[in-house]
Formats: C-alpha cells, structure tokens, sequence
C-alpha cells in the first residue's frame, strides 16, 4: 500500500559539480530575480511535511542540509546514501522518500502525490525518457542495491532505478526542464512568461 504522499520526505538535489555552469553553484543561479532553491522549495513546500538538501549547506532556507558521507557511494547516489541513514536516524519506520533537481525549476506541483501512488520505488517518465532525479526511492530497495554496489564507486541514477525495479509514472515533458548552462536560464526565463 503506498505511503500517503504528504508523509513522505523530499530531498532537493544540489550537490552537483555545475560544469556546464562553468563551476557556479546551480542553486544561486537567478530565474527571473529568484534563486533556484528557493523557487524548488517553493515548488516542493506544499507536497511534503519534510523538505531536506542534499548538499552541504541549507543556502539559507532553513531547511535540513544532509552532506554525502564518506561510507557511501560517489556521484548523485552519494545523496540517497546520505538520505537513508538521516531518515534512519531521524525517522524510524519511514518508507521512502522522493528526490527532485535544484535545475528543475517546473518540477510537478503533483509530483510526490503520482509517484507515491506507484506503490514502491517510482521515476518520472516525460513520454520518451525516465527523469530518474524526480523518483521516489523505497528505502528497502534503495538500501540493498547500494549495500550491494561497489564501495567508494559512483552509481548513476538510471541504473538505480532500473535495480530499484522502479515502475515509470508519466509527466508533461515541460516538467523536466532542466538550468544546466547559462542559456537555459534565458529559455527558462520564455517558459515562465509564456506560462
């Protein structure tokens, strides 16, 4: 039986390298006079009673800020690790937890609701591709595919999901646009004034 969606967590990814942004933090890049994060958060506020980062700091928002850990696997897996253990720490029992981009700036304002419905572990289809940032992770399945990868290797989410055996649950491709370079911010930018 899935957990009702405002139970479930979601931890906002923003612990990236920021290459094509020429190593600037995505999360401080500005869509129309507005940080990134906090137009995530705001996005992301309404669907969950616990809204954490994966990074190293809370950029100011007050929310929860869970670094990687040194135990755990590299790349963006590194933030689920890191995820897991707080949840095990600090929520006993809890089920999963879902994840979305701080790039994502249109993320679903149903998201967590679809994918709970999934009944386990649940990634973003957009009609032609998984958008395996916006998914909802079962800790159970999470943990023992992590448990079972190779220490101190990266692991991409693609893969994850697919171990996770993670069932697809269909979103408007409008969803997922992602601020990866300097002039997606410009096309971001038409996307808000055409609505």
């Amino acid at each position: 039986m899935p957990a009702p969606a405002d139970t479930l967590p979601v931890l906002i990814l923003a612990g990236g390298a920021s290459r094509r942004m020429g190593g600037r933090d995505k999360a401080l890049a500005e869509l129309a006079g507005r940080r990134l994060i906090d137009i995530v958060v705001e996005r992301l506020r309404p669907q969950a009673r616990v809204l954490a980062i994966s990074g190293p700091g809370d950029y100011a928002t007050g929310l929860e800020a869970i670094p990687d850990r040194a135990d755990g696997p590299r790349g963006p897996a590194a933030g689920l690790w890191a995820m897991s253990a707080w949840m095990a720490a600090r929520l006993p029992g809890a089920r999963g937890f879902c994840t979305a981009p701080v790039d994502g700036p249109f993320a679903p304002h149903d998201l967590v609701a679809r994918l709970s419905s999934a009944g386990g572990c649940a990634v973003a289809h957009d009609g032609e591709n998984d958008q395996p940032a916006f998914a909802l992770w079962e800790l159970a399945a999470l943990r023992r595919v992590l448990e079972a990868a190779p220490a101190g290797e990266g692991i991409a989410l693609h893969a994850l999901a697919h171990r996770c055996g993670a069932a697809r649950v269909r979103f408007p491709a409008s969803s997922f646009f992602n601020v990866n370079a300097p002039e997606d911010l410009a096309r971001a930018e038409a996307l808000l004034a055409n609505g």
